[in-house]
């Protein structure tokens, strides 16, 4: 019977350290979650921004050509 109800206890903790593990598991999966949604987001923004300084330069280069041309 003692042998039993040790053997209970330490299926009950080893439970109870499963359930804990898969809890930080899931906290860690929904923080890397939040995390990549995040970055993606900011890659993002920063294409677009590339994208808009592309234009910018594209139109300093034609504005400088312009300008090259004219006093020409």
């Amino acid at each position: 019977m003692e042998d039993e109800n040790k053997h209970n206890r330490l299926c009950d903790k080893s439970k109870e350290e499963l359930v804990a593990i898969i809890l930080r598991k899931d906290d860690v999966h929904n923080r890397l979650y939040r995390t990549n949604k995040f970055l993606k987001r900011k890659v993002e923004e920063l294409e677009l921004k590339v994208q808009e300084l592309k234009l910018k330069l594209e139109l300093y280069e034609d504005y400088s050509q312009n300008v090259e041309s004219d006093e020409m």
